[in-house]
């Protein structure tokens, strides 16, 4: 077992130490305040705090893990070997920097708490974070960290119990606004997808329109036969039962643009066929209050027969902390919104799942979060070896680390009427092995 000495136990350093030694390491771990128990501890030990005690494994604190509330620090940072970090310690840290204050810095999205500068969909701004500013938002920092720490304890104690690594997994998410693109939609919803065509001089849009809503062609979204067929041909079964490779549909059943699923039944028995082959949940529109958030679930239960588990929020729309706390309140459990479609990388700085820690009340919550690592849209601009490049080096990375490797795409980006590589790379991260 590990024994760390604190001079205090707070809710952050509960939070953070469970996460790094139970969830990520799998290590047996105690917090301890007694100094005599430390001091008489024969197994492997470390400090934390301004000093060490004795010529025990310390880690330098500054601070953060003793606050309550939020407070504006300065987020300097430095490098521990070839890793990035940030919080630099003094030397007489055994490592360079603060790695329990950063991770939960990092992990929590502190900086999304603090006054910001927010996109121009009213978001976060990638480019605002300290993860994007010092160029390691492609790294899923906590989890090499982590990995870094056990070997500098395990060279100092051999007896530590060795780490069995997880194999990474691979998980697809499919964001659905809805199922087709013209058909079943409702006349109202194509009188005006027709008008906008009409204004816009898009004249080969609305005879494709016209063409899908007659028959003569198939609905530019008539994939989710194709998409889940692809997935079964690359997944082996055992693969699909231990869970490592996933594909999900996160339908949308409240679009007020284009047709209500609720009570189109139709839409609604295609949902059914896809939930009968892969996982489903639900994605909520943009910033939903608790009112909205029942009415969907209900929705949902009510069509697929099941309780809600997985959830997420169109477009990475979270507000700190109010969409996470939302979905505490209403007891839900995991959620996959938590990532950049604007950036490739790790908005969390990690590639595996979390629980969300409440910085305003002070507590971990039952929520677990899944953070992604890619959002298909923003690497659809580049050419085919640049979308092969950037995916190929992040997955290597969450392989590394032991992680789970999720990408997001939106279904129509598999829109049957525009060339895209979109298939390619969803067949390029389903070929991968795990």
């Amino acid at each position: 077992m590990i024994l760390i000495y604190t001079a205090k136990i707070t809710s952050r350093k509960d939070y953070i130490f469970k996460h790094i030694f139970k969830r990520l390491l799998n290590q047996p771990y105690e917090l301890t305040t007694d100094i005599q128990k430390f001091v008489g501890h024969e197994d492997a030990k470390m400090s934390y705090g301004l000093k060490p005690l004795g010529n025990e494994m310390f880690v330098w604190s500054m601070g953060l893990l003793d606050e309550l509330g939020i407070e504006l620090h300065d987020v300097n940072s430095c490098k521990w070997d070839d890793l990035p970090a940030i919080f630099p310690a003094p030397k007489s840290s055994s490592i360079p920097f603060d790695l329990f204050s950063a991770a939960f810095f990092l992990i929590t999205r502190y900086e999304e708490y603090l006054p910001q500068v927010k996109d121009e969909e009213g978001r976060y701004d990638a480019q605002e974070s300290i993860a994007v500013k010092a160029g390691f938002v492609d790294l899923p920092l906590i989890d090499l960290w982590c990995e870094r720490l056990y070997c500098e304890l395990k060279e100092i104690y051999p007896k530590l119990t060795d780490i069995q690594p997880a194999p990474a997994k691979i998980t697809v998410n499919l964001e659905v606004d809805r199922l087709r693109k013209y058909q079943g939609l409702g006349l109202a919803a194509n009188i005006a997808m027709a008008w906008d065509s009409i204004s816009n001089f898009k004249w080969a849009t609305l005879l494709r329109q016209f063409y899908a809503i007659t028959g003569l062609i198939p609905d530019p979204y008539k994939n989710e036969r194709r998409l889940i067929s692809l997935y079964k041909d690359k997944t082996k079964e055992n693969h699909e039962v231990l869970g490592l490779k996933k594909m999900m549909f996160f339908f949308n059943v409240s679009s007020k643009d284009y047709g209500n699923f609720d009570h189109n039944k139709w839409l609604i028995e295609l949902a059914k066929y896809v939930a009968d082959y892969v996982r489903v949940g639900l994605r909520y529109s943009k910033e939903p209050d608790k009112e909205n958030i029942t009415n969907e679930t209900k929705i949902f239960e009510d069509h697929f027969k099941r309780p809600l588990k997985k959830v997420m929020i169109a477009r990475s729309s979270i507000d700190m902390p109010n969409y996470y706390r939302e979905l505490v309140d209403v007891e839900y459990k995991e959620d996959y919104s938590m990532g950049y479609d604007s950036v490739p990388g790790f908005r969390a700085s990690t590639c595996n799942p979390f629980y969300f820690y409440d910085l305003d009340y002070e507590i971990q919550t039952p929520l677990l979060i899944h953070p992604y690592a890619l959002h298909y849209k923003s690497i659809s601009g580049r050419t085919l070896n640049g979308q092969r490049i950037v995916v190929s080096q992040l997955f290597d990375v969450v392989k590394r680390a032991h992680g789970n490797f999720i990408v997001q795409f939106d279904y129509a980006q598999f829109d049957n009427g525009k060339s895209t590589h979109t298939t390619t790379i969803l067949e390029q991260i389903l070929d991968y092995e795990v």
